[in-house]
């Protein structure tokens, strides 16, 4: 549960929680694409995300997990649903810097954007 896919069509990338975000920059690097990540590279995208997490562009964007368009989580009865500002909105809430007491986030789709050319 470590794959980070880019969705061009829809400007998102989807990462699943057990990703370090070394492996997410390297990914996206490639196409010259940025997401609100972690500023330490070992850490891992679920954590930080589901505890709010101070971004490489935080003073900028907000909070890393202000960069989540969309959970995807497994809910005590065994259902699988997405939570959005659409869809499920309170349970998107709660998951932004609400940690991990209201399912198992298995994915996280992440805004991204064109990586700037210089960072500070």
């Amino acid at each position: 549960m470590k794959t980070t896919i880019y969705h061009a069509d829809k400007t998102l990338t989807s990462i699943q929680p057990g990703a370090d975000w070394s492996s997410v920059y390297e990914e996206l690097s490639k196409l010259n694409l940025m997401v609100f990540g972690g500023r330490v590279y070992i850490v891992g995208v679920g954590g930080l995300l589901l505890s709010g997490g101070n971004s490489l562009y935080s003073t900028a964007r907000g909070f890393a997990c202000d960069g989540v368009a969309n959970f995807q989580v497994v809910l005590a009865n065994g259902s699988i649903v997405s939570a959005s500002a659409d869809e499920n909105a309170d349970l998107y809430r709660v998951l932004k810097g609400g940690s991990n007491n209201f399912g198992i986030v298995t994915r996280f789709d992440l805004n991204t954007f064109k990586a700037p050319a210089t960072l500070w």
